[in-house]
């Protein structure tokens, strides 16, 4: 991160080269400017920048044409984020005197905070011409090089500005980043570890620290880092973010949300957290919260793709298709791969009875995502609702090579052998879900019914058995074994699984 704190007043040291400056006509109100421009620079140490902009306003109507108490005004505008007025101030100070380093160093900073960094790269690069001593010119380039991507640039002025000053903690944090940032994850460590060693209480670096252990998985200790910046920091929106996002992987919901609730306490403007919480309550099966939680973080930023693709699945489970579509229509416009967008769109399309809209979307969203179990389990089911057992059966068997242990997959595709009249292929699909899960009633039965259609009836009427005492209150195994049972001449049973059956169906 660029460093405001660090940036240049000027000071005692710089009054007598620029006041030599000041015309003779104007040597009258020197005394009165002075005192006001230390007064000012007293202030901005302070950081009591509201009367550091008084007093620094005040020497300026004093002495227009100075830039001293332009650029240690923009320092006070820089520290409150009034980054359009430092920038004029800079101008101004630059037009005056273009030889002063610092101002540079100070607009390269303003720029930095309106986020144009090729033009802070500009100002800094001119600074360093200036002073090649200047350490905190190559962290703030190093900064915004890092952030028009140009991550090469950006870690040789950190390498810099380490050398420089090898005891400033910030420098290690701020290379770390870049080194997260290009995977070097290692090497992150190492810099943060340094960051922390000279400086035990840095939050940040606990908290970017916490972000390396988060991505490698490694929860506990991500936990531990993002805990230490609270404590260091309890202000710190991210880290509690980051923390109930941890806390969520843990599936450790109730503190996850805790600290989603804290984050939006302390920055109710944080929409990342709001879409975060959704998520949760969504989780938990409160939809319309979820769908509050969604609509802030929009409101916040009407291009928050993340909050409008939540959203759309949240409308389209309490049933309000047409916001569902609105919303997954948007996410889809803002990011073309959002890949669950184009599913729940396509489930969205499937209740609305737009058949090939819905196949589309679902096979987009496999194109994307060609190893997603789900997405090749619900295009088979879409292909069986709609007759296609053949195509069905191929869907059905992409999703079992990546899930070899799915009792639905299985199920799902003896499904289709027996309706296109491969009743061994079934049996042996029904016999594989039965061997992922020996409670599988629907396995049991569907067995026993194509064992009866082959002639095998005491076969069926011991797979029908199991799935009645699987699922009692299910009529279809009872209707099945009364036509086994019948097959063989044992009316008695026949009659009495066919009773119960229709008694159940009743009920």
């Amino acid at each position: 991160m660029a460093n405001k704190e660090k940036i240049n007043i000027i000071g005692l040291e710089d009054l007598t080269k620029l006041l030599s400056k000041i015309p003779d006509q104007e040597k009258d109100k020197a005394e009165n400017y002075i005192k006001l421009l230390l007064k000012g620079t007293e202030y901005n140490n302070q950081k009591d920048y509201i009367n550091a902009i008084k007093c620094l306003t005040k020497a300026i109507d004093i002495i227009e044409d100075h830039p001293l108490a332009y650029n240690n005004r923009a320092f006070a505008y820089i520290q409150t984020e009034q980054y359009e007025l430092a920038l004029k101030d800079l101008d101004k100070a630059i037009k005056i005197d273009p030889s002063f380093c610092e101002n540079y160093i100070n607009r390269g900073f303003a720029y930095i905070g309106k986020e144009k960094f090729d033009d802070a790269i500009k100002d800094l690069t001119v600074a360093i011409k200036m002073n090649k001593k200047s350490s905190i010119s190559y962290v703030n380039r190093g900064f915004s090089y890092s952030k028009v991507g140009r991550y090469d640039l950006a870690l040789k002025d950190y390498n810099k500005a380490i050398k420089m000053n090898p005891e400033i903690p910030d420098h290690y944090n701020n290379r770390g980043v870049i080194y997260k940032e290009t995977g070097q994850l290692n090497k992150a460590l190492n810099d943060y570890n340094k960051a922390i060693e000279i400086n035990p209480k840095f939050s940040f670096a606990y908290f970017n620290r916490g972000i390396v252990f988060f991505e490698q998985c490694d929860y506990e200790k991500a936990i531990e880092n993002f805990t230490k910046a609270i404590k260091n920091d309890p202000k710190i929106t991210e880290a509690y973010y980051f923390r109930g996002y941890t806390y969520y992987e843990k599936d450790m919901n109730e503190f996850a949300m805790k600290d989603y609730n804290r984050a939006i306490e302390i920055n109710p403007n944080y929409g990342k957290a709001y879409v975060k919480r959704g998520i949760l309550k969504g989780d938990l099966g409160n939809f319309k919260d979820a769908i509050k939680d969604f609509s802030r973080a929009i409101e916040l930023n009407p291009d928050e793709k993340e909050a409008l693709s939540y959203r759309g699945a949240a409308y389209l489970v309490i049933g309000q298709i047409d916001k569902c579509l609105s919303d997954l229509n948007k996410a889809i416009k803002l990011d073309p791969e959002d890949t669950d967008a184009y599913y729940h769109r396509s489930i969205a399309h499937q209740k609305m009875g737009y058949t090939k809209k819905s196949s589309e979307d679902i096979d987009r969203a496999i194109k994307l995502n060609p190893n997603s179990f789900l997405y090749l389990i619900t295009k088979a089911d879409m292909l069986m609702d709609n007759e296609k057992f053949d195509s069905a059966i191929k869907a059905y068997d992409g999703a079992i090579k990546i899930d070899p242990k799915s009792e639905e997959a299985y199920l799902g595709r003896a499904s289709a052998h027996q309706k296109i009249g491969h009743y061994d292929k079934a049996i042996e699909d029904y016999s594989k879900a039965i061997d992922v899960n020996k409670q599988s009633a629907e396995a049991f039965n569907g067995r026993g019914a194509l064992y009866i259609m082959k002639g095998m009836c005491k076969e069926a009427i011991k797979d029908l058995d199991t799935a009645i005492k699987l699922n009692p209150n299910e009529p279809i195994p009872y209707h099945n074994r009364a036509t086994a049972y019948a097959i063989l001449g044992n009316k008695k049973k026949s009659d009495e699984d066919y009773r119960i059956a229709k008694k159940l169906q009743i009920e």
